[in-house]
C-alpha cells in the first residue's frame, strides 16, 4: 500500500496520507514520498491547487516514533539529512506556486500540525485536535517551529510549545490555525466550492501574492530552517528524546527529574 496516494482531476493536484492504521504518522519513507508528490504538483504547470488529505481517522499524528526509536544508532550527519528531508517537505508545501488547501480531522500532531501550518488554506471537521507534543518526549518541534510562528505568531505558537496542550478546532481557528470548521461529511461540497473560485484567478497573480506575502514574514527563509534542522538533528540524539521515546512506546509513564 502506497504511503501517500496521488491522483489529479483537472486542475488540481490531491494527495492523500494513507496508513490509517498508524493514523498517517511520518517516517522518512512517507516524508520522501510526501515530497515528491508535492513537487510532482508544483512542477505540473496545469495544476492551480493542491489539495492534502488523509484516510483514516487522523489527519497525521505526528513522526512515527518506532522510526525515531529504531534510528538510535544513526549518526550525527544521518540524522541532520533525515531531519532535512522533512523541513525540505515543509517547504516544498510552503513555497508552493499552488495554492495548498489542507483538510484536517482527527488527530493532528507534531509534524501534521507543520503540514497544515505551511498550507495557505486549512479547513477542519469540529473535532480535529491539535497540538504540539514533542516536550512530552524529551523532544523540541524545531522543524515546525517556524511555520507554525509564521502562521499565529511567536507568543501563540510558544504557548502551544511549552505546554503541549490539545486545542480543538474552534480553538484553532480562533487562534488562527485553522480557517474554517465545518463536518467532515462536507468536506467534498466545500472543496468544489473553493476550487471555484481559485480557478477563476490568474495563475500569475497567485504566484505574485504568495511570493508577497511570504516576504513579509522572516520565519521561513532558508538560514533558519537549516538551523532549525540541524537543532531537531541534535535533539533527537539526546539522553531525554532517547529515554522519552522509549518509554512512550512501552507505555510507561514518562517522568522527567
Amino acid at each position: 500500500m502506497d504511503n501517500i496516494i496521488y491522483a489529479e482531476r483537472g486542475k488540481t493536484a490531491y494527495i492523500t496520507l494513507n496508513k490509517p492504521n498508524k493514523h498517517n504518522a511520518l517516517n522518512i519513507e512517507s516524508i520522501k514520498e510526501l515530497r515528491s508528490c508535492i513537487n510532482k504538483a508544483n512542477n505540473s504547470n496545469h495544476i492551480r491547487a493542491i489539495i492534502l488529505k488523509a484516510n483514516g481517522k487522523s489527519f497525521c499524528a505526528g513522526a512515527d516514533l518506532n522510526w525515531l526509536h529504531e534510528s538510535d544508532g544513526n549518526s550525527h550527519g544521518q540524522n541532520v539529512q533525515e531531519a532535512k528531508e522533512l523541513s525540505d517537505m515543509l517547504a516544498s508545501i510552503a513555497e508552493s506556486s499552488k495554492v495548498t488547501i489542507a483538510y484536517a480531522h482527527g488527530k493532528v500532531l507534531g509534524g501534521g500540525l507543520g503540514i497544515i501550518s505551511a498550507c495557505d488554506i486549512v479547513v477542519a471537521d469540529p473535532h480535529t485536535i491539535c497540538c504540539a507534543p514533542e516536550a512530552r518526549i524529551g523532544m523540541a518541534p524545531a522543524i515546525i517551529a517556524p511555520y507554525v510562528a509564521s502562521k499565529i505568531g511567536n507568543d501563540k505558537a510558544k504557548f502551544l510549545f511549552l505546554t503541549t496542550i490539545n486545542i480543538a478546532a474552534a480553538e484553532a481557528k480562533k487562534i488562527g490555525i485553522v480557517n474554517e470548521v465545518i463536518q467532515h461529511n462536507k468536506f467534498d461540497k466545500h472543496e468544489l466550492d473553493l476550487l471555484e473560485h481559485i480557478n477563476k484567478t490568474a495563475p500569475n497573480a497567485i504566484k505574485i501574492i504568495k511570493d508577497m506575502m511570504r516576504s513579509l514574514s522572516s520565519t521561513c527563509d532558508s538560514k533558519i530552517a537549516k538551523r532549525q534542522y540541524e537543532l531537531m538533528a541534535t535533539v533527537r540524539a539526546s539522553d531525554e528524546a532517547k529515554h522519552g521515546i522509549g518509554s512512550f512506546l512501552k507505555k510507561q509513564t514518562i517522568k522527567w527529574d
